[in-house]
């Protein structure tokens, strides 16, 4: 959460320079849209002061004048802002707001995952209602479902990127711009080490799913694998939070793309945990260079359509 400063005064003519207090850490977007509102306003300069690590700090707001006080709170997906005068909240007004778009990398859907209670058109109606910019489809140990929906996806103002997520002999690795699978099956038999290389030999972008979720998917493969690209350290299927914090270690200590994904398989699910991106996604390849690139940040669905930028 980042907060910002603006002093204004009742019915005062607007003066040169507008200031704003800010943590260093917000978005530049954020900044420059409340810099629109301050040139709409009538200030011609709008002066920005960041602020590290006390966004409050100088002269205190005077709250108990007669003056108007507002105080803007940009969170990860909606901006609060509240005018304050002898020391009473005169107004104020919750503004959803987000740049970039966000995606959901790690969704199910019926036809193709068995273990699924929604199809790929209740998702995308899902993710729409839950404000998702994207859905990956993610199914288990098949891609088809690109084939058989080519039309729907051509037809449907909504990106959805197919991927897969492989159950290889030491755990799930979700695999994104993929040409084809490995012929070899059953993939439960296949090392974790020969996905790798598989989709490295494609170009594409892997990562390790819910790593740390049960015995069989202890994480130990980590240690021992090259190539692998990123850990999911936010998984919406994990019912202990430990799980989660267990990727989140391993992914600092080795380095990795930190992901995030609602491994939904209903469509409540939609959005529970999703990356951010700084610009939208067009196509697969173009998602794969931003995995790669680490533009991506993890976020979490905190309401319908409310979203907060989590810890990587």
């Amino acid at each position: 959460m980042h907060l910002l400063r603006l002093d204004v005064r009742i019915n005062a003519k607007p003066t040169g320079c507008l200031p704003i207090a800010a943590g260093k850490s917000i978005l530049h977007s954020g900044m420059d849209k409340l810099g629109q509102v301050g040139v709409a306003a009538g200030h011609l300069d709008i002066c920005m002061a960041y602020h590290p690590r006390r966004p409050f700090s100088g002269r205190p707001l005077p709250i108990q004048e007669p003056t108007a006080n507002m105080v803007v709170d940009i969170g990860g997906g909606t901006t609060e802002v509240a005018v304050i005068s002898l020391a009473s909240i005169v107004y104020s007004r919750s503004i959803r707001y987000r740049s970039g778009v966000i995606i959901d990398l790690h969704v199910h859907e019926k036809l193709y995952s068995p273990c699924a209670f929604m199809s790929l058109e209740d998702a995308v109606e899902s993710a729409r209602y839950h404000g998702l910019g994207g859905i990956c489809i993610t199914n288990h140990d098949s891609m088809e479902i690109y084939r058989d929906a080519a039309a729907y996806l051509r037809t449907v103002d909504f990106p959805v990127f197919v991927g897969v997520e492989v159950s290889t002999m030491h755990g799930d690795i979700i695999a994104l711009g993929l040409r084809s699978l490995p012929a070899s099956k059953p993939f439960y038999r296949m090392p974790a080490q020969d996905f790798i290389g598989h989709v490295n030999a494609q170009g594409g972008f892997c990562f390790a799913a819910h790593p740390f979720r049960n015995v069989r998917e202890d994480g130990r493969f980590l240690d021992f694998v090259q190539g692998l690209h990123g850990i999911e350290i936010y998984n919406g299927g994990n019912y202990d939070q430990e799980s989660n914090t267990k990727a989140r270690n391993a992914c600092r200590r080795l380095g990795l793309v930190p992901v995030a994904g609602s491994d939904a398989h209903e469509v409540d699910e939609l959005g529970t945990y999703a990356m951010w991106f700084p610009e939208p996604i067009a196509d697969t390849p173009a998602l794969v260079a931003a995995l790669k690139a680490g533009k991506g940040r993890p976020v979490g669905r905190k309401g319908k359509r409310e979203y907060t930028f989590l810890d990587g």
